[in-house]
């Protein structure tokens, strides 16, 4: 029964087109609003917990669809009525969510009240989607049988959404890109008068025309002078703040200490000092009181003529390294613009003694390991000090920044960029047990197999003090003299040696050197300290698959590391939670009609949208894994890859859009074979083809990438409008809103079950899983009825 105020076949040609553009607005609002709060979510609590606004967002488009299907009634009112409160609405509740964000405390292991408070930021988060749901899933009931031309707005709209991203976070930063998304579910308004010309309307359109523009001015007047406040959190106390900035990869803030440096930290969390340039007329001796400068230090005792490559050099403290011990020639290669070009060449350029202008000192902004592996260049040394963000990029959490820098693969490429006698080098944190600078010693090993350099207990020299430790790792074995110069420097800087090639040490980074079989090694190591690698990039995530229901079960002897395997599982068990009560109880309390009558045919029907929903993100999420490795930050990758394939699948929707009915099931079955194809041979074809463009620029990659991404994109926007259309033509007409709600419950299960899987069987897994499940959900249609508006075996009238 639709109730929706008007039908489908009778609606004026004249206001489809509207309904269109207030489908694409609307959609683009949903995807800035949940992609600014995954920087929101990361600066405010932990970057585990961003990975929420994603599934919070996906959950709430889907139990708009539901509910409309449970309460036909709601729209009682009329279409256009209906259609202009939840504009409204859903811009009022964009403001709300926001002011409820930035006023959640929590800590990072939900102890106590931290639970009621993450899931009062849940709803809140949820609700702005869900009413923005309300007019997308009322649309398409409305135009089901132009499925074809509506999705393809739907997915643009998505995809222009992603689109402007990047520049709406530059510009107006985290708050003021949610409150412009605000701004534009309400102008999506203006959009719905134009369709609904009536007097009776101008009431609705002064309503949305105002709200618009007052909550625009909103999100202006917070870049100029903030009025929403960030709270002091993880260790950061605003009120000491003297600089913040905001873009796609992090907020970037400086504060004052009161002694000779500044703190530049990002997302309230990963920091580096900014030194005073006063320092200098002291040689820089005073930065030397820190462990982490004299333990990362230690490459450079060893002197070369040629460039020092530094990745991540943050606010200085390795380029001061560099110059304290002569190195005339310095590249950094930094990750976030802010931090180059905001704070170290703009506001603190004086105080930082012009740092990063001096002779010889370079500075570049690009991902380090994209910089290295597009470069012809060779280094006498390649250095990464503590490259943590600790921040999920706008692309979502678990897709940090340095996940690709340390990888098995990425370690041959910096050792392939060293001079014959040039020296990689990373230093990380010594935890109890050390498992973090364990791991990277098994990746230089790793490494050094695979490229058939022998006698690795030549190739390292390992020092640390009580808090750090660094590893350097030579192309070529390390000479005798070469190794008593790093000896004097470690009882000079009180520094502790762990292993060098003419020394018997005896330790776990010692054995795990000598030993002839790492990988023996690696297997009795309580944690997962394998090699991490392109597919399984998650270095910081170290519990052995058989050890997850005991990590699981004991959350609080968890590391920080790992705890976000249990906050998302966490996610899992509330998704479920909240589907069941979202999804199947209103169908069972309100509705249960529906499951009279040609049940089988409906559950295939159904069965046929999860299978869509759940296979699209993973798939989804797979390739933006795999295309950062062509494309560099995640940020870039989220951009380029979403709007390629939301933009094809928007085309591949409308390719569909006058097919015959009678060739619905062929072309359903035909773009499935097509996908599985396309997908096997993207799996084994891709990294030679990232090889041959990784010279190339960064609009040539980004080309390539939209053009590699448009067939599998054009085949998987085929499957949704065939989907309604055959529900339209079967007699399921009244089902689609319900179809879709399960398409948005699905994607919110898939995209946590990618991740899990990623993490811990690898993105190709994940893949294939994607692919099963199209599989299974195209087989709901199955061969062998008669007819596709007939009644089907076992079904009844």
């Amino acid at each position: 029964m639709n109730t929706a105020g008007s039908t489908n076949t009778g609606m004026d040609q004249a206001k489809r087109p509207w309904l269109m553009a207030a489908v694409a607005v609307t959609t683009a609002s949903t995807m800035v609003l949940e992609l600014s709060l995954t920087r929101i979510y990361s600066v405010v609590m932990y970057y585990h917990f961003a990975f929420l606004a994603i599934s919070v967002a996906l959950f709430g488009l889907g139990a708009a669809g539901v509910y409309l299907y449970v309460r036909p009634s709601a729209r009682s009112c009329g279409l256009f009525p209906f259609l202009h409160r939840n504009t409204l609405l859903a811009a009022g509740f964009t403001v709300i969510a926001l002011i409820v964000v930035l006023h959640t405390r929590i800590g990072l292991r939900l102890k106590g009240s931290d639970t009621l408070a993450l899931t009062t930021a849940y709803i809140a988060s949820a609700l702005p989607f869900f009413f923005a749901g309300m007019v997308v899933t009322s649309i398409v009931e409305e135009m089901k049988r132009d499925m074809g031309r509506l999705y393809f707005f739907d997915l643009a709209g998505a995809g222009a959404g992603c689109l402007v991203l990047v520049p709406v976070l530059d510009i107006l930063g985290g708050p003021g890109s949610v409150l412009l998304s605000g701004a534009a579910f309400a102008a999506s308004g203006v959009l719905l008068y134009m369709a609904e010309r009536r007097e009776s309307g101008h009431l609705r359109l002064i309503a949305a025309a105002g709200i618009s523009i007052l909550i625009s001015s909103a999100a202006v007047a917070q870049k100029i002078h903030p009025f929403l406040d960030i709270p002091s959190v993880k260790g950061t106390n605003e009120r000491h703040v003297v600089f913040s900035g905001w873009n796609s990869f992090s907020r970037v803030t400086v504060e004052k200490t009161g002694s000779d440096y500044y703190w530049l930290k990002m997302d309230s969390s990963a920091a580096t000092r900014i030194f005073s340039g006063k320092l200098e007329q002291k040689g820089w001796e005073p930065t030397r009181r820190f462990s982490e400068i004299r333990v990362a230090s230690l490459v450079y005792n060893l002197p070369r003529k040629n460039t020092a490559l530094i990745i991540g050099p943050g606010g200085g403290a390795d380029v001061i390294s560099a110059l304290y011990f002569g190195r005339k020639d310095i590249l950094g290669v930094e990750l976030n613009p802010i931090i180059v070009r905001d704070v170290m060449l703009d506001r603190f350029l004086d105080y930082s003694g012009r740092l990063y202008k001096r002779p010889g000192v370079h500075i570049v902004v690009d991902e380090g390991r994209t910089f290295i592996r597009s470069s012809n260049r060779s280094f006498s040394s390649i250095q990464a000090t503590l490259v943590d963000t600790w921040a999920a990029t706008a692309a979502g959490a678990f897709t940090l920044s340095e996940n690709n820098l340390y990888t098995k693969e990425a370690f041959k490429e910096y050792i392939k960029h060293l001079d014959k006698d040039g020296i990689l080098t990373m230093t990380r944190w010594r935890h109890n047990p050390p498992r973090e600078f364990i791991r990277l010693l098994v990746m230089g090993r790793a490494a050094l197999e695979d490229m058939g350099i022998g006698n690795p207990d030549r190739h390292f020299y390992v020092a640390a003090d009580n808090r750090m430790a660094t590893f350097l790792l030579k192309r070529t074995p390390f000479e005798k003299k070469e190794v008593e110069t790093l000896d004097r420097a470690t009882r000079r800087d009180r520094l502790r040696r762990y292993y060098s090639p003419f020394a018997e040490d005896h330790n776990a980074y010692a054995e795990l050197i000598r030993a002839s079989d790492w990988r023996r090694f690696v297997s009795r190591w309580k944690d997962d300290i394998s090699p991490p690698s392109d597919d399984k990039p998650f270095f910081f995530y170290t519990i052995k698959p058989g050890d997850l229901v005991s990590a699981i079960s004991n959350p609080s002897r968890l590391s920080k590391d790992n705890l976000g395997l249990f906050l998302l599982l966490l996610a899992l068990l509330i998704v479920l939670v909240l589907a069941l009560l979202c999804f199947v109880s209103p169908l069972l309390l309100f509705r249960r009609d529906v499951l009279k009558g040609r049940a089988g045919k409906k559950a295939r029907f159904l069965g046929y949208f999860m299978g869509l929903g759940f296979g699209y993100i993973i798939i989804e999420m797979a390739m933006m894994q795999k295309f950062i490795l062509l494309l560099g930050h995640p940020v870039y990758a989220l951009t380029v890859i979403l709007f390629g394939l939301l933009v094809a699948s928007g085309l591949g929707s409308y390719k569909v859009r006058d097919l015959a009915e009678d060739k619905f099931q062929t072309v359903v079955i035909r773009n499935l074979v097509l996908l599985v194809v396309i997908l096997l041979v993207y799996s084994f074809t891709l990294p030679g083809v990232f090889r041959l463009l990784a010279p190339g620029p960064r609009w040539l990659k980004a080309i390539s990438a939209v053009a590699l991404l448009f067939p599998l994109g054009l085949i998987m926007g085929s499957f949704l409008p065939l989907g309604i259309r055959w529900a339209s033509s079967s007699g399921l007409g009244e089902m689609v809103a319900w179809a879709w709600g399960l398409n948005g419950a699905a994607s919110v299960l898939g995209s946590i079950v990618a991740v899990a899987l990623a993490m811990n069987l690898g993105f190709d897994m994940a893949l294939a899983v994607g692919m099963a499940a199209y599989v299974a959900g195209a087989l709901s249609w199955r061969p062998g009825v008669r007819g596709i508006s007939g009644a089907e075996p076992g079904d009844r009238a």
